[in-house]
């Protein structure tokens, strides 16, 4: 996308774009008996980006934009990662890092993509405080400065532009139902990646 062009930059002169995965902090969930593993969780990185924007801003940012900050660096990262493993880079370093940020599922509402929990515990100001989110948030290194990258776009794009974005991908597209009375149904984490892997970054 031509809009999140600090992250096509960083794309352009970065040829090695994840570290390796000693440097990174997990996070472990059983989903349907299976063991899956994360880089983080959404609360976690939901704190980072409100102390981001705040240092930046010195405002709150809106449950808006920081519901389409979680959604378009969760579909970034998995693109690059499902990109690299699709091109078959970094193989001699044995990296099988999860293209999936956190377990925490969008559903497909009317203004995009949202996690609900983040966006109630927002709304109900239940999340950490920036000056309470801890220095470590388990994104280091060439990981945060592509989170980073992507969120400093984020945060330059109006709220309702950024909807418009994300009411372009199919991922959205496929799940959401103008017609019905409740849009709550769940976006395909699988749906996002592939389709942000075959997205051109730069």
């Amino acid at each position: 996308m031509t809009e999140f062009k600090n992250f096509n930059r960083l794309l352009d002169t970065k040829k090695k774009c994840i570290e390796n995965k000693r440097n990174m902090v997990s996070y472990k969930y059983n989903k349907g008996g299976i063991n899956m593993e994360y880089i983080t969780n959404a609360e976690t990185l939901a704190s980072y980006i409100i102390k981001l924007y705040e240092d930046k801003y010195h405002k709150e940012i809106s449950p808006i934009k920081l519901q389409k900050a979680l959604y378009f660096t969760f579909a970034y990262w998995s693109g690059l990662v499902g990109k690299s493993q699709k091109e078959q880079l970094y193989v001699e370093e044995q990296i099988n890092l999860s293209p999936y940020l956190f377990a925490e599922e969008f559903q497909a509402w009317t203004y995009g993509p949202v996690i609900p929990d983040i966006y109630n515990k927002y709304k109900d100001g239940k999340l950490i405080k920036s000056e309470e989110v801890p220095e470590e948030i388990c994104i280091k290194d060439i990981l945060k400065e592509t989170i980073d990258t992507i969120l400093y776009d984020t945060f330059e794009i109006s709220d309702f532009k950024l909807v418009a974005l994300s009411h372009e991908d199919k991922a959205w597209q496929l799940n959401y139902d103008e017609d019905e009375e409740s849009h709550n149904r769940v976006i395909n984490r699988e749906d996002i990646m592939h389709e942000y892997t075959e997205k051109s970054f730069g």
